[in-house]
């Protein structure tokens, strides 16, 4: 019987193999596979397995795509990751740099503690998600504020003087004496409405106009008034100079009806009527003629009736210069100085690069050369 030779041993036939430098024939893990290629790795799942790593990470900032599971909401920018900082993006301009839709940056100009309304992002299904604060540039204008009287949306829910006990009946004031015409009826407005008062026994309001100059006369002549020595019903009581007594009388330097307190000393004492001065001294700016009590608002950026604010309505819950940085709503003035957003201090023509002209540019606004 012939002898069959020895078979040789698994060790035999294994070590040449890795004497070479060839790896058993199983996969390499992850860690593995840059080395593998590194080493020549033949045309095995070794080199597929790194592209396939390095197309879940296209930017390269460490974080893969969504579509490989990671959290990358956008693997073509490497400036979009989850550790990336969120700034304040316009409606034109909306990325999420930190892939997160419930932040929009830190813009919050009034420091009232809410982002602006112009900082948005894209959110779910298509729905714009944006900041709460309506107007960033008044920190009495918030979501958490409470809603006021006052022709404008406080609160920031989008309607306008909503709310119990805001209003009362009024009596209207064309030439701002205090006292209301009393052939008008009472209308409901906002408690504490320029122009408008309680109480109505003024039997000369003027010509009626609002837009005319209301004389001086017709603010010496109301229900509040007491006689003066000028031929007129100063009381409305149906009588002439009866018990005329001697008032203060300011000075007028503008020639309003309106005279300043302190202006030039005090103000003079007398019976008669004083050229050049007025009883009334309530004149926030005696050197504007377009500025008393007794004024319209126009606007103009100034608070012409001297009730402490440039409030010229130009829309509902919107005025001349809401988020007060000097520049006018573009509804007001056909100027290429208009603010564009007029909610956000932030924006406006005078501001440098994306919060200028650029952001303008972004809603179409025609300003600053550009639309």
């Amino acid at each position: 019987m012939a002898v069959m030779p020895a078979r040789p041993s698994f060790t035999h036939v294994l070590l040449p193999f890795v004497l070479a430098g060839c790896a058993v024939d199983h996969p390499p893990s992850k860690g593995d596979a840059g080395a593998a290629v590194s080493q020549g790795a033949g045309p095995r799942g070794d080199a597929s397995a790194v592209a396939s790593q390095s197309s879940c990470d296209v930017d390269g900032d460490g974080f893969e795509s969504l579509t490989c599971g990671g959290s990358d909401c956008d693997d073509g920018d490497v400036t979009v990751n989850p550790e990336a900082r969120e700034v304040c993006d316009g409606a034109g301009d909306l990325v999420d740099e930190d892939c997160d839709p419930s932040t929009l940056g830190d813009r919050d100009s009034d420091g009232d503690g809410e982002v602006s309304a112009s900082c948005c992002n894209p959110g779910l299904e298509g729905v714009l998600a944006c900041g709460t604060d309506c107007n960033d540039g008044d920190v009495s204008v918030r979501r958490t504020a409470q809603e006021l009287c006052n022709e404008r949306d406080d609160d920031c829910d989008g309607e306008v003087d909503e709310g119990e006990g805001l209003t009362e009946l009024l009596y209207y004031d064309l030439d701002g004496d205090g006292d209301g015409d009393k052939n008008l009826e009472a209308v409901e407005v906002c408690r504490g409405k320029p122009r408008y008062v309680s109480n109505h026994g003024d039997c000369d309001e003027g010509d009626g106009d609002p837009d005319s100059q209301v004389t001086v006369a017709a603010r010496l002549v109301n229900s509040l008034s007491v006689e003066v020595c000028d031929g007129l019903d100063n009381d409305c009581d149906g009588k002439q100079d009866e018990n005329a007594v001697a008032i203060d009388w300011y000075l007028d330097r503008d020639g309003d009806g309106f005279g300043a307190q302190g202006e030039a000393g005090e103000p003079l004492r007398a019976c008669l009527v004083v050229q050049g001065r007025s009883p009334l001294g309530s004149d926030c700016n005696d050197g504007d003629a377009r500025i008393s009590p007794g004024a319209e608002e126009i606007c103009d950026g100034l608070d012409n009736d001297c009730n402490g604010l440039a409030d010229y309505k130009v829309a509902v819950s919107s005025f001349e210069d809401d988020d007060q940085d000097g520049y006018l709503d573009p509804l007001c003035v056909d100027s290429r100085l208009a603010d564009c957003n007029d909610q956000d201090p932030a924006i406006n023509p005078g501001q440098p690069g994306a919060l200028g002209c650029g952001a303008c540019e972004d809603l179409g606004v025609d300003v600053c050369g550009v639309s």
